[in-house]
């Protein structure tokens, strides 16, 4: 194992002085632009998370007024759970795709134009069914993007973390324990509906959108995300099985989730918390194969995230083959 390259660490140095310096001017700047305001929206794409699913939903339900969520084939009880709880929370309201290719940016895209359309003011998120906004009610949230509202899109960068006791299930009292600086930093995507006439698509992993033409002030990083991709070694195995055939076959030749297939090649994914720290990391050699530091979080899920689980009052069901 290698520590992060010195070129690494430098450039993230550079970028975390001029997110800040970005950070600041967008405060700056927002204030000119008009208070609207309008309602909180997350889109998502999903199959077989339903070790994690509960949490999740209890974690967005808290934040957003409205969920979109596409299943895409999963059968572990994902979706009959997803239906369940559509069907008894109108906030909620999931769409199936049964398709084998993993087109999660034109999905995305399509769902973007739809609520565009309709909505004139307001935000729209993008997560994944293992990402938590570090933001601890929709209060605090809705105040932290009327700061940035001149601001066409904002960013929420990955915190890697693992469940320090893995479990079958995660819950509010899971103690996790993460990195805020890895060996390769990823952020996530959120577009101010208000100004997002000149957004023509989500690329794929949601990291990121095409314009027409740049607005001037975009990609501004105001959020952290707590990310817990790597939860059992079994999880991963199926991550691998069947999403990265998916994601190749709509991706073909971009390297799209190759991290994936790398880490799947692995003969032993017993170090989860080493898996999670270089979750999304390679370059040409392969999976870069950091060593962790010792991490920088450490807490219960429940102390760092807004979780509401009064609205997942339905019965669980029991997963099913």
């Amino acid at each position: 194992m290698r520590q992060i390259p010195l070129r690494e660490r430098v450039k993230q140095a550079f970028k975390r002085g001029a997110a800040l310096a970005k950070r600041a001017a967008s405060r700056q700047l927002s204030r000119r632009a008009p208070q609207w305001d309008g309602p909180l929206i997350c889109v998502a794409m999903v199959r077989n998370e339903i070790d994690i699913l509960d949490l999740w939903l209890s974690h967005l339900l808290a934040l957003f007024d409205r969920v979109v969520i596409h299943d895409h084939r999963s059968t572990d009880g994902t979706r009959a759970r997803l239906l369940e709880l559509a069907a008894h929370q109108p906030a909620l309201e999931v769409r199936l795709y049964d398709g084998e290719a993993y087109i999660q940016s034109e999905l995305m895209t399509a769902t973007f134009h739809e609520i565009a359309a309709s909505t004139p003011a307001g935000w729209l998120f993008f997560l994944d069914a293992d990402e938590f906004l570090l933001i601890r009610s929709r209060e605090a949230l809705r105040a932290l993007l009327r700061a940035h509202r001149g601001a066409t899109t904002v960013r929420a960068g990955w915190i890697n973390a693992h469940a320090v006791v893995p479990g079958a299930v995660l819950d509010a009292g899971t103690r996790v324990a993460g990195w805020h600086l890895l060996p390769r930093n990823q952020s996530k995507i959120a577009v101010n509906l208000a100004l997002a006439e000149g957004i023509t698509r989500i690329d794929v992993g949601n990291h990121s959108v095409r314009f027409n033409a740049p607005p001037l002030l975009r990609n501004v990083d105001i959020l952290r995300i707590l990310h817990l991709p790597v939860r059992s070694e079994a999880q991963v195995r199926a991550k691998v099985a069947l999403g990265y055939p998916a994601a190749a076959s709509a991706y073909p030749g971009t390297g799209y989730a190759a991290h994936w297939k790398l880490m799947g090649a692995q003969e032993a994914l017993d170090d989860l918390g080493f898996c999670a720290f270089n979750y999304g990391a390679f370059d040409r050699a392969g999976l870069m194969r950091v060593a962790p530091p010792r991490e920088s979080l450490d807490a219960p899920i429940g102390t760092l995230v807004a979780l509401e689980p009064g609205k997942l009052s339905v019965p669980h069901l029991v997963a099913s083959a």
